[in-house]
């Protein structure tokens, strides 16, 4: 026992550095991430799911930003999701996690129907928003970590 503290004792300075800089790189790792990774895609308006039957839902839009995206491709308020890049959308989950994969400033096809019935193929431009609260709480972490060190 006495052995491991003296080690302790004697090399603390080393291990609190060592640990620093391993906190340090998981602190930078996540603003990282906070930045590039777990951005969302942002079309400025609400897909509202209703259930058609047990096993299908029609997707609505509703709340188009006016002046945004989506009203800038021709898409209103009461217009039917049908299809996101050619894929067929069973829910609002899977319709964002098809719309995820477009980087920033790229257009995502969308196929719509309004309300006369008539089918529409529109590009949407994708947005990407970040998650400032990971964001903060990342640098918040990083500035302790160096003020404490």
């Amino acid at each position: 026992m006495n052995n491991l503290k003296r080690f302790f004792l004697k090399y603390r300075l080393n291990i609190a550095s060592g640990l620093t800089l391993i906190l340090a790189f998981t602190a930078v790792l996540s603003i990282y991430f906070s930045l590039e990774i777990r951005v969302t895609s942002n079309d400025e308006c609400i897909w509202d799911p209703i259930k058609v039957t047990q096993d299908s839902m029609k997707m609505v839009f509703k709340n188009v930003k006016i002046e945004g995206v989506t009203y800038n491709a021709g898409i209103r308020d009461g217009d039917l999701l049908l299809q996101i890049d050619n894929k067929n959308l069973k829910t609002t989950f899977e319709a964002q996690r098809i719309l995820n994969e477009f980087k920033s400033g790229e257009y995502a096809d969308y196929t719509i129907q309004k309300p006369d019935g008539k089918i529409v193929h529109t590009k949407v431009y994708v947005k990407k928003l970040i998650q400032f609260g990971a964001l903060a709480q990342s640098i918040s972490a990083l500035l302790y970590l160096l003020i404490g060190f």
